[in-house]
């Protein structure tokens, strides 16, 4: 059981660690989805 905890907190570590370095990438991808899903639902609404 505990190899399978040290297992565990090594990957969510290295996981994070990923994350953070792909921080500064991931986040105008993710702020352009949300716009683009914004923008594209407000487009929608006009039309009806």
């Amino acid at each position: 059981m505990d190899d399978v905890l040290s297992k565990y907190k090594e990957f969510k570590h290295r996981l994070l660690f990923l994350l953070e370095m792909l921080e500064p990438f991931l986040d105008p991808v993710i702020t352009g989805t949300k716009n683009t899903t914004s923008e594209d639902a407000n487009d929608i609404h006009l039309e009806k």
